[in-house]
Order: structure tokens, then C-alpha cells, then sequence
């Protein structure tokens, strides 16, 4: 159930606080964010969080993987734009290993929004 959903994310993030275990709070923020996929503004917060936890901790992969829901987000709230803008320059991180499942559906979303 949803509330069991979000309880035990805020129980993750708060175990990942108190002993320093913060490589999942990306995706416990992604989690977060699409679970809140029907309250948009606090889906939208959530998915920044989960950025700049992605982003603090230097991974391309989490950042790739939070930017490509957040831009699939984006998008459907007509703001293809802005998920363009956020999703090209993570996927453009990579210089190798095209054929990744995250890549391949990050460029595919890139197409649809038009970029």
C-alpha cells in the first residue's frame, strides 16, 4: 500500500542519515517522487532531492537514472523543454558503453521529447 510505500522510504532515508549510508538516497528520492506521481509538486521536489544526491555523490549512473524519470515527469507535464534540458547533459556523461539499458531509454526519451 502506498502509505507502507512511504513510510518505509522515510525510514531508509533516515537510516541512510544517521549512519552515513548515503549512496541510496538518490533512489529512495526517485522511489519518493513516483510514488507522489499524482501530487506534483511534491513529486517534482522529491526528484530534485534525488539529483543532488546523484550529483553529491558523483554518479553518473544515478544521476542518468533520476534524470530520465524526472524528464519522463517533465513531459507529461508539457514541459518537454525543461526535461530536454536536464536529460541531455546526463546522458552526454557518458562517453562509452551506449548499448546500457539506462542509456538506450534515456536517448529514446530524448527522441520523443524532441531532442
Amino acid at each position: 500500500d502506498r502509505d507502507g510505500a512511504s513510510a518505509a522510504i522515510a525510514r531508509g532515508l533516515e537510516i541512510a542519515a544517521g549512519n552515513g549510508g548515503v549512496w541510496w538516497n538518490a533512489e529512495l528520492h526517485l522511489l519518493e517522487a513516483r510514488l507522489l506521481d499524482d501530487q506534483p509538486i511534491q513529486a517534482e521536489a522529491a526528484f530534485r532531492l534525488g539529483l543532488k544526491a546523484a550529483e553529491r555523490m558523483a554518479s553518473p549512473a544515478q544521476t542518468l537514472l533520476v534524470a530520465t524519470h524526472y524528464a519522463g515527469f517533465l513531459l507529461k507535464a508539457g514541459r518537454g523543454g525543461e526535461g530536454r534540458a536536464l536529460l541531455a547533459p546526463a546522458l552526454a556523461s557518458f562517453t562509452e558503453g551506449s548499448d546500457r539499458a539506462d542509456q538506450r531509454a534515456a536517448a529514446e526519451l530524448l527522441i520523443r521529447i524532441g531532442g
